[in-house]
């Protein structure tokens, strides 16, 4: 509910004796559940240049305390709380206001701006989203909003594929694998140019292309190889993954 860096504090001493410790047995956990690219160097998450992470090991790690302990994370789905006659209500926002939303948690330093990890459920799926560099805690909210419903609509059409049984023998080259969304366009060109050099193989032949997506007065940018068959893509993106490149299919 309340970003309380100094309970973390005490919390890490009282567990480990010293933060220090702590955050070494943080770090040594984070590789236990797959976060190859953390080092943790405190309790609270405040600058240290020495404590790095990426999007994808904070997805990792609310996976893992999703379903790691979940005695524990129906308290990130508290809204408010009231201590001593005094109310306390989360300053996340987005989770007060997203159909579905349960957590799970806000972030900000000057290094790596406006940060949020953030899980909703609907018709009994589960979307785990992650943000870093926002602007505004609003700009944030915004993003990752937008990025939630189009991943929603996403699942539901494809449920809807699944209970109508239409005849799909038919395979045309219409899929498109996207490997990285971003607030620059230029960002979204170098990514591109990453898999194109890195990953020959898998994008030999297919037509890269950078899809400008409109959000609020803004936009954000797609990096997209198209033009596969269905099952070509899924093999693309089950490539892509083994090297912890982020891939999801399009149709």
């Amino acid at each position: 509910i309340k970003s309380a860096n100094d309970v973390a504090t005490v919390i890490a001493e009282n567990i480990s004796g010293s933060e220090r410790e702590f955050a070494k047995l943080m770090t040594k956990y984070g590789k236990k559940v797959g976060m190859r690219k953390t080092t943790f160097k405190n309790a609270s998450g405040l600058r240290n240049r020495a404590q790095l992470t990426t999007a994808r090991d904070i997805s990792i790690l609310s996976h893992a305390l999703i379903s790691n302990f979940p005695e524990y994370y129906k308290l990130f789905s508290e809204k408010k709380f009231t201590w001593k006659d005094k109310t306390f209500t989360s300053h996340n926002r987005l989770m007060l206001k997203y159909d579905g939303a349960d957590g799970i948690k806000t972030g900000y330093i000057l290094a790596s701006g406006f940060q949020l990890a953030f899980s909703a459920v609907r018709n009994n799926k589960r979307l785990i989203g992650i943000y870093f560099g926002g602007d505004t805690a609003k700009q944030r909210d915004q993003s990752l909003t937008f990025l939630m419903d189009k991943e929603f609509e996403e699942l539901q059409t494809n449920d809807t594929k699944k209970t109508t049984k239409t005849n799909q023998t038919k395979s045309f080259n219409k899929f498109k694998i996207v490997v990285g969304t971003f607030k620059y366009k230029k960002n979204a060109e170098k990514q591109i140019k990453v898999i194109q050099k890195n990953y020959p193989k898998t994008t030999i032949n297919k037509e890269a292309k950078v899809v400008k997506i409109k959000l609020g007065n803004g936009y954000l940018y797609e990096s997209r190889f198209q033009f596969f068959m269905k099952k070509e893509a899924k093999n693309a993106c089950s490539r892509l993954k083994k090297y912890n490149r982020d891939c999801f299919i399009r149709g």
